[in-house]
């Protein structure tokens, strides 16, 4: 009565392995057997993308980012602190105090 087995499916799976080195160092080539036929736009272009790629840019990037966000926080502790002041004058004035009681 139950004679028919399933079978399972089988894959056909192939890994694949990537070599980032050896991908840079093909680009490098190519564009360098390339660049006497191209424009100077193209190899500019070229050069931009390697260097996004090798994080060249970012490196770069962090001095300038950490040297802004120094900045940044030194500016926003002063504003606190002119804010405090502020409301601290406020606070202590006569008007500010006879203004509450009034309400």
């Amino acid at each position: 009565m139950f004679k028919f087995k399933p079978k399972h499916k089988a894959f056909e799976y192939k890994p694949r392995f990537y070599d980032q080195q050896k991908e840079e160092l093909m680009d490098r080539i190519a564009r360098y057997n390339k660049e006497g036929k191209q424009e100077d736009v193209e190899v500019t272009k070229d050069n931009i993308r390697a260097s996004f790629r090798s994080g060249a840019s970012t490196q770069a990037d962090q001095g300038y980012r950490s040297s802004m966000v120094n900045k940044s926080n030194k500016r926003l502790f002063v504003i606190i602190v002119i804010l405090c002041v502020v409301i601290y004058m406020m606070m202590q004035s006569d008007k500010v105090i006879s203004m509450m009681d009034s309400m």
